[in-house]
């Protein structure tokens, strides 16, 4: 089950400062924001799933949550056990594919962020995610999807960039298929002409209505979509696509 691009640790650990550069997140503010979109107050059970380096799991707990974080990546998984543990924050981590993974009826909230849906070659095993999530709930728990929307895609797609970080230079090269259904993107490190190494990865694309149908599909009774994790109305204009899930 754990084969694909986002099995491979190499992928996650080389392109860890493009996905996780603080100056693009902040994780304080975000937090607030997914605290006040699903209702939470301490000390609810949150699932955080994928955790990757486990910055919301970390705040979430800062702020009084039992947190479980879940990740199939043992770099990231080290990652936030280290950060943890040096800011003596009991946090649980759990090494699963989130096909797999439930706890029935143990959570206030799933938390499924940063684009994390979708990276599976089939909608099945994303709908396989979403009802995990949904068993994993408990009775009026809520899910959190934070998502690039068809929409957010078909407005602001471009098919390469360059730019750098932290003095590394990367070329970002992107591909859509079907009607937006999935976007692959390919990373190239260093000179583009002789890159020290090369990265794909291959995420399925739901618009607005798509996400919402499958969502009620596997049990969820309501899901409502916003713009982005402040909860601003979905526009044209939409950074993402926010969904929050009611069971």
């Amino acid at each position: 089950m754990n084969s694909g691009w986002f099995a491979n640790e190499d992928f996650w650990e080389t392109l860890f400062p493009l996905f996780y550069t603080n100056s693009r997140l902040d994780v304080s503010s975000e937090v607030e924001s997914i605290t006040k979109l699903c209702s939470l107050t301490p000390p609810a059970n949150v699932l955080d799933m994928p955790c990757g380096p486990g910055r919301h799991a970390l705040e979430l707990t800062r702020r009084g949550f039992q947190v479980t974080g879940v990740d199939l990546s043992l770099s990231y998984l080290s990652r936030a056990q280290e950060s943890a543990q040096k800011e003596q924050l009991d946090i649980e981590f759990v090494r699963s594919d989130m096909r797999s993974f439930y706890r029935p009826e143990n959570f206030g909230a799933v938390l499924i962020l940063y684009s994390s849906l979708g990276y599976f070659s089939s909608r099945d095993d994303d709908k396989n995610v979403l009802r995990n999530a949904y068993r994993s709930l408990k009775t009026n728990g809520r899910l959190l999807l934070d998502l690039r929307g068809k929409e957010n895609i078909r407005r602001s797609f471009v098919p390469k960039g360059s730019f750098e970080i932290e003095g590394v230079a990367y070329t970002e090269e992107r591909n859509v298929y079907g009607d937006v259904d999935r976007i692959d993107t390919t990373w190239s490190i260093g000179d583009p002409e002789r890159p020290m190494k090369r990265f794909s990865m291959s995420v399925c694309l739901y618009s607005a209505d798509e996400i919402a149908g499958l969502l009620k599909a596997v049990g969820f009774h309501s899901a409502t979509v916003f713009g982005d994790l402040s909860g601003a109305p979905l526009s044209a204009d939409s950074a993402c696509l926010c969904v929050v899930a009611h069971k």
